[in-house]
């Protein structure tokens, strides 16, 4: 039941020929074509001449190489391959590109951290996704499939900036302009959004001197854009600033943070899904039987876990691969929560964290399944929830930063994670938070923020401690929450664009009179609502279609509302063959009056029933449920995350050729009546 890095990109499909190495099957990554042509071109006797032709001619391809063998030597400097070759190609671009991209790639790579390095690990994951992803749709060009990743890659070009990898930066925003661009999308493409694309790959291609073919192309598309109007409604006036930079307005401060631990799950309310009693939903630390190991596969320097006995388990403390010595920390694993406190890294990096952890027992409620989830002797689950906070104080206010998405740090950029109980191919955001005040809330981790009556941009160390709080100037206006629903959500965070782009605000907080942010466009990015106590809760959590985002507009001392909720309607899929009809059970998720769609429903999970139409009639079908899973052989044979959805269902059409399909449910305990239209 651990959440798995899901990680999708899209193609860069800019329609000029030239982006696409002739003898690749993708479109991106290090063509083994042009590996193989120059090699041929090194040999004993090197034909410098023609390296540098073919470098002029493939300049792309030899951008890719250069920075795939920097990659390679920087964890082995004495790899007989990479280096000749990088060595040559370097030359090569130099004295036919005259750019000095291969000597900044090669100081990018020297002078990244530790830190720095295990982030663009992940961030290379997730980005090497692109090459299989495109594959698998490069004929059928599925506009539906490109819509699903633009989120994604907005996340990655922005976490590949902030390690500094300006090459991988610009390729997944050049990426990310393409999947709203006409090209793959059509009548659904986004202009403005593909225009913002190329401008920040440009930027990022800018910062290490790459003047390559896609750099062409990148500009000759960017041009047109702009002479179509750059995504400005026609014949209307010019669409609203996407974000405004706020100015300096003061010396930095800086503020010195202490660890401290939280006391009680309960102790602040986060905007956190996972964040109460109900540990079933928490992170699991996976043991097998004894002698197995497990680790924290997010929190960079956490010791690995190795279970000696059937109810001993222990922190690998002094780092010798058994955690049978005498400094191992052995965790109290009694079946209540309790609070524990580690140590991450080693040496001068070690720093204090915490989490809560706990183990299931034999008489569990998992989505009204009535399972046994103690440890056996061949498997233990430990159930996880962050604890670690940091404390300072700003401006005579108390401050609290907490890690929420337990990664070891504190307010960094919210990473995307494909979670049991929402929709295959979709994300949920992981998001930090922080305290301000003496209040017992939490709000969303945000680069900007409000303290007192004054606004800050905040930039915190990696190590957690010190903030760099600096006074900015901004104009303000007013984001309001109307939310139509018989359960108010408990929190609505929505995102900054452009220069707001790390700016997070929770509208709940405002109450009736609206919560005051900069001025700029925000989307819709994450939400929680829940109902009930302890075990008997029931939750979700609410994002926006990845095809539709929902932005707001703020302009200076003017509200703008943001209206969320009823009525509610399914989105779907189902297949019509040989005149029946299946729906797939797994793709059955809650939609609002906005687009924005409701996922991870606990102790609520949609139960519709299916009605069908002749295309074009109006008279529906006698209603068939859809079944869920209502047994423990089931679930066995279905898995964890098909407990979260309705099951599949199949319906005679009686031989009616094309017909329509229409999900609802009456009374829904957290949505009330939902009503799908009909597709």
């Amino acid at each position: 039941m651990k959440p798995i890095l899901v990680a999708t990109v899209c193609v860069l499909s800019l329609c000029f020929a030239l982006l696409r190495p002739a003898s690749a099957t993708l479109w991106f990554g290090q063509d083994q074509a042009f590996h193989d042509k120059f090699k041929k071109l090194m040999g004993d006797k090197p034909q410098k001449a023609e390296q540098e032709k073919l470098v002029k001619a493939e300049s792309s391809n030899a951008a890719a190489w250069i920075a795939r063998f920097d990659e390679i030597l920087a964890e082995r400097p004495d790899d007989p391959d990479a280096g000749p070759f990088l060595a040559d190609l370097s030359a090569a671009w130099k004295a036919s590109m005259k750019s000095e991209f291969p000597e900044r790639e090669k100081k990018f790579f020297v002078t990244l951290d530790a830190k720095g390095k295990h982030e663009r690990i992940d961030l290379r994951k997730r980005f090497d996704a692109a090459q299989s992803t495109f594959d698998g749709n490069a004929d059928k060009k599925d506009a539906w499939v490109y819509t699903q990743l633009v989120d994604e890659l907005e996340q990655v070009a922005g976490g590949f900036e902030q390690v500094g990898d300006s090459y991988y930066a610009s390729e997944a925003w050049l990426l990310y302009s393409a999947c709203n661009d006409e090209p793959l999308r059509g009548t659904t493409a986004d202009s403005k959004r593909a225009l913002k694309g190329l401008e920040e790959g440009l930027s990022q291609r800018a910062i290490v001197d790459l003047p390559d073919a896609k750099k062409e192309a990148a500009e000759k598309r960017k041009t047109a854009l702009e002479s179509k109007g750059g995504g400005k409604p026609a014949g209307g006036p010019a669409a609203p600033p996407e974000g405004q930079e706020p100015t300096d307005a003061g010396a930095t401060i800086n503020v010195p943070l202490t660890f401290e631990s939280l006391t009680a799950v309960d102790a602040i309310q986060r905007p956190n899904f996972l964040a109460d009693e109900n540990y079933l939903l928490w992170r699991a630390v996976e043991l097998k039987a004894k002698g197995s190991s497990g680790s924290f596969e997010r929190t960079p320097g956490a010791p690995l876990l190795y279970r000696l006995g059937s109810s001993d388990v222990r922190f690998d403390t002094d780092g010798d691969g058994k955690g049978d010595g005498p400094l191992d920390e052995k965790l109290p694993l009694t079946g209540n929560v309790t609070l524990v406190k580690i140590q991450l890294g080693t040496g001068d990096s070690a720093r204090p964290w915490a989490f809560f952890e706990t183990t299931a027992g034999n008489q569990e409620n998992y989505q009204d399944l009535n399972l046994n989830m103690s440890p056996s002797d061949t498997l233990l689950r430990m159930f996880v929830l962050g604890a670690a906070t940091v404390t300072g104080t700003l401006e005579g206010q108390p401050i609290r930063i907490i890690d929420d998405s337990m990664e070891g740090q504190y307010g960094n950029e919210p990473l995307s994670y494909g979670f049991e109980g929402v929709v295959k191919g979709e994300f949920q955001p992981d998001i930090d938070s922080i305290v301000i005040g003496t209040g017992k809330r939490a709000r969303p981790w945000s680069e900007f923020q409000e303290v007192g009556d004054k606004w800050f941009k905040f930039e915190m160390g990696s190590d957690g401690k010190e903030i760099k709080a600096s006074p900015i100037k901004t104009d303000t206006g007013t984001l309001k929450l109307e939310y139509k629903g018989p359960v108010q959500p408990s929190y609505v965070i929505v995102r900054g664009t452009n220069a707001l782009k790390n700016a997070f605000f929770d509208v709940v907080e405002g109450g009736a009179k609206g919560i005051q942010v900069p001025v700029g466009r925000y989307e819709l990015c994450y939400g929680v609502i829940s109902k009930g106590k302890k075990k008997q809760i029931q939750k979700c959590v609410i994002m926006p279609m990845p095809h539709n985002s929902v932005s707001y507009d703020v302009t200076k001392d003017k509200p703008t509302v943001v209206t969320l909720g009823a009525p509610y309607s399914m989105d779907f899929e189902y297949k019509n063959v040989e005149g029946k009809v299946t729906v797939t059970g797994g793709s059955v998720v809650v939609t609002g009056s906005a687009g924005e769609r409701y996922e991870r429903a606990w102790h609520s999970v949609p139960h519709p029933e299916v009605s069908w139409r002749k295309k074009g009639t109006k008279t529906g079908s006698k209603l068939a449920k859809m079944s869920w899973i209502q047994d423990t052989p089931t679930l066995e044979k279905l898995g964890f995350p098909a407990a979260w959805f309705p099951l599949d269902v199949q319906v005679d059409t009686k031989g009616q050729g094309d017909v329509e399909v229409q999900l609802s449910e009456k009374k829904n305990e957290l949505f009330g009546k939902i009503e799908s239209a009909w597709k």
